[in-house]
């Protein structure tokens, strides 16, 4: 049944929009939690503890069955579901637990009108024109269905992509295009929409990116649909970004298509500067964003010679420096996501080398980059700062192309980000930590 919040609920768990929870903690698939909790915690995790702590662990726990004590379960939880991920107790959930998400998502999808599926395709079709295979279903419905954009401002391209996925499915946008009508006879849908043209779907080629985009990247999808309604001043750079690139996805030692990538953008040391952290899987490390290249150029020589300016190991103050790294390392636990603010950020602790303030704010989409790495198998360090070019897709700042040189990976690697939150972990990662001193001391 459902609850009055239009969730089909069954005791603490409820289902809508294919978000199974139990006590509003939302399901993660095995993926994910791979993902997201190793080998380390990333910022999706990050983020997801912050909000529930322990409670995600249990939820989780309960979810896949895996059994535990109250005594192993310290803290947030995070050590005991690396431990069971590592042996495999959440491979895949009972069968039990599988039938009542199916069952619960199934009522909830009964529930729903054809206005209330228009920002999501995937429901929509599931509903009235395929399987739970994703087949053609050309015997239901009989009907047209008609589906209203009215409170979108007109229908949607990426709704009309979803249809022309379906082989032999017809559709048509009504001539004001507020409303697009569905149905398997050509005839009927040019009836009901007063249209001359009607778009009959054809299968697919599996390159599409227009059809994979939504499969792939569903977290940016639904950032998207949550900016729809910004005004101009509302976006920024800042957030996190998971990363796509043919380059690096080869690069990897694993399988290929196992592992995620990220990055998270925070502000920089000035007006239009901005500071991102990375994992790219073989590599991890932070880059330096400046939308002028000799700034940029100027600004990191100056942060490397302040670095070579740092006593080496066997020096008086190489105690001194560890026993600050040790207090760094235990502030983590109260580190909050990043807000955005009017004080500016800096590549590293307070320094002398700042970039020139007179630099002119503007929104620009075009920045030059210089990025310093460690290898992850070994941890070993590449001082030297290698360099490229980003550029955000628009001004709305939820997408970007960049290429840049990328140690372990190549000179020109082309890589994609999507923006799939505006939230963002601080980080105590800092230039210095990837140049010539640190890794001299390994």
């Amino acid at each position: 049944m459902l609850n009055s919040r239009g969730l089909a609920q069954r005791g603490d768990c409820t289902s809508a929009f294919g978000d199974f929870r139990y006590d509003q903690v939302s399901l993660m698939t095995a993926e994910e939690l791979v993902n997201m909790f190793l080998p380390y915690m990333h910022d999706d995790a990050w983020e997801l503890i912050d909000d529930s702590g322990s409670e995600f662990v249990e939820a989780q726990f309960l979810f896949y069955g895996v059994e535990y004590t109250k005594a192993e379960l310290k803290g947030n939880g995070v050590k005991l579901l690396q431990k069971k991920l590592t042996e495999g107790k959440l491979d895949r959930l009972p069968d039990h637990i599988q039938k009542l998400k199916d069952e619960l998502h199934m009522e909830w999808l009964e529930s729903m009108s054809p206005e209330g599926l228009v920002g999501w395709p995937d429901f929509a079709l599931q509903k009235y024109f395929v399987d739970q295979y994703g087949n053609p279903e050309p015997t239901q419905p009989t009907s047209v269905i008609a589906f209203p954009f009215r409170g979108f401002g007109e229908v949607d391209d990426d709704f009309c992509n979803a249809l022309g996925a379906v082989p032999g499915l017809c559709y048509a946008p009504s001539a004001e295009k507020l409303t697009v009508y569905v149905g398997w006879s050509k005839a009927e849908v040019q009836k009901a929409a007063g249209a001359t043209v009607v778009h009959v779907g054809k299968k697919q080629d599996a390159t599409s990116s227009k059809s994979t985009n939504t499969k792939r990247y569903p977290k940016h999808e639904k950032f998207l649909k949550k900016i729809k309604n910004y005004t101009e001043g509302q976006f920024y750079p800042e957030g996190r970004y998971v990363i796509d690139s043919a380059e690096i996805e080869k690069s990897q030692c694993g399988e290929i298509g196992t592992r995620k990538f990220s990055m998270a953008i925070r502000l920089g040391p000035a007006p239009d500067w901005f500071t991102a952290t990375f994992d790219f899987g073989i590599i991890e490390g932070m880059m330096v964003m400046a939308p002028e290249k000799g700034e940029l150029d100027r600004y990191c020589g100056l942060l490397d010679r302040e670095v070579d300016a740092i006593p080496h190991c066997g020096d008086s103050d190489c105690d001194h420096l560890a026993s600050q790294d040790d207090e760094d390392d235990d502030d983590e636990e109260d580190i909050k996501p990043h807000v955005r603010s009017k004080r500016k950020a800096s590549a590293g602790k307070k320094t002398g080398a700042m970039p020139n303030k007179k630099v002119k704010k503007t929104r620009t989409l075009d920045f030059f980059i210089h990025i310093k790495c460690r290898e992850t198998e070994q941890g070993e360090i590449v001082p030297h700062a290698h360099q490229g070019i980003l550029k955000f897709d628009g001004p709305n700042y939820a997408s970007f192309t960049a290429v840049a040189g990328l140690p372990y990976i190549g000179n020109k690697v082309v890589f994609k980000g999507r923006k799939i939150s505006e939230m963002v972990r601080p980080t105590h990662l800092e230039w210095s930590n990837f140049s010539q001193i640190p890794a001299h001391w390994r």
